[in-house]
């Protein structure tokens, strides 16, 4: 994160050879505090040119001599008092290098921080595609890597131990065909393997990865038909397992890990849902229903950080593109908050995180146009000062 490349300026050193130090304290996006620098004397907080946010305190003045800054909380510190609220940090977007194809409803997976983006489809009438792109996130650069050998669109994806399982999905012309098709990627080695086909053939499910398995919910038939279904992955014994059904028949939901549960939201079946499903794998195996989505959509994106999810764009009628950015706090709160919209409103694109920065990718306009864009969310952080007493 930006954060890590601030630095503190030195200043002088307090009268009578007694050291007050500032210290600045940055959050890494995982809950860790790490003492950045620690020196005599008050300061000027700073950031090279171009790599961050200049912070200052909330009047501007230098930051106070004494003082150290921490993220997250007001609560008293020990030997310290709490001065207020220096700057708010993120809960802002950045365009990023685009994708070099324009897709939709495709596969995506991170594995050693670069992000892949596979198969889905490139126009409403064009049928699906095999592309297969590497991000990275550190670079801003896409490099294209082996295609997918089954080309799929509306295909669900889950990651584990490095390797990219793409699942199901639909080919062919019109509303297509429903796959079965599993087939994954290692990027270690560039290749594919088919692996043991998913018992229900679906497009339009959704998937996630709770220990070790990869859990594989909703979707349909390509001919209004809407699935409860819920089926159970193994990766290392390669087979599959049904487990409870989806409260409700749902496409196109989202699903993100959160607390080592699963949450699905929103979908359709015939219309926008609101629905917010979590699922407690085995061996409890059951779903409970959690406070509905602010507005009842589809198409979304949804990733996990923090045990927080955070769900991204969809339409809430037929062809209508939202750029929705919400972030769902799991049971202890229950609650949904607005984010900072997306600058590009988008249908089904995919969304990944990568070093505590969530990037949104591709998706279609509302008159069916697939896009390239690229675009990295930054999540909010807000910064106290604390004086020394």
């Amino acid at each position: 994160m930006i954060f890590t490349f601030l630095f503190l300026l030195l200043s002088s050193i307090a009268a009578h050879s007694q050291i007050r130090q500032t210290k600045l304290y940055i959050d890494d996006g995982n809950g860790n505090f790490t003492i950045l620098t620690a020196s005599p004397g008050g300061g000027t907080l700073t950031c090279p040119s171009g790599s961050g946010t200049i912070l200052t305190t909330a009047n501007g003045s230098a930051v106070p001599s004494g003082a150290f800054l921490a993220f997250g909380s007001s609560s008293a510190q020990s030997g310290y008092t709490y001065t207020g609220i220096a700057q708010a940090l993120g809960n802002s977007w950045v365009a990023k290098a685009s994708d070099p194809t324009a897709q939709h409803a495709c596969a995506v997976g991170v594995v050693n921080n670069k992000i892949y983006v596979i198969g889905g489809s490139t126009s409403p009438v064009s049928g699906q595609i095999a592309n297969n792109n590497e991000y990275d996130p550190s670079t801003d650069t896409w490099t294209a890597k082996t295609a997918m050998p089954t080309a799929r669109r509306y295909v669900a994806s889950a990651v584990y131990n490095g390797i990219i399982y793409v699942i199901g999905g639909t080919i062919g012309a019109g509303a297509g065909t429903p796959q079965s098709v599993v087939e994954s990627y290692d990027p270690s080695t560039d290749s594919w393997t088919t692996e043991t086909p998913m018992p229900t053939a679906r497009e339009g499910a959704a998937a996630a990865t709770i220990n070790g398995k990869i859990y594989v919910v909703g979707g349909d038939n390509c001919a209004g038909t809407y699935y409860t279904t819920n089926e159970e992955y193994d990766p290392v014994a390669n087979t599959w397992a049904t487990r409870a059904s989806l409260p409700a028949a749902m496409s196109v939901p989202a699903a993100a890990v959160a607390n080592g549960k699963m949450y699905v939201l929103g979908g359709w079946n015939g219309s926008p849902s609101s629905q917010n499903a979590e699922y407690t794998p085995p061996p409890t195996d059951s779903w409970t229903t959690r406070a509905n989505l602010p507005t009842a959509i589809g198409d979304v994106a949804a990733v996990s950080l923090n045990n927080l999810v955070y769900f991204f764009g969809g339409q809430t009628t037929s062809n209508t593109a939202f750029n929705y950015a919400t972030v769902y706090s799991p049971p202890s709160a229950d609650t949904y908050t607005s984010l900072t919209n997306m600058p590009t409103a988008r249908i089904n694109p995919v969304a990944a995180v990568v070093n505590g920065n969530i990037y949104v990718i591709g998706g279609a306009a509302s008159d069916g146009t697939r896009l390239t864009a690229n675009e990295e969310y930054t999540p909010g952080q807000t910064l106290y000062w604390f004086t020394k007493n």
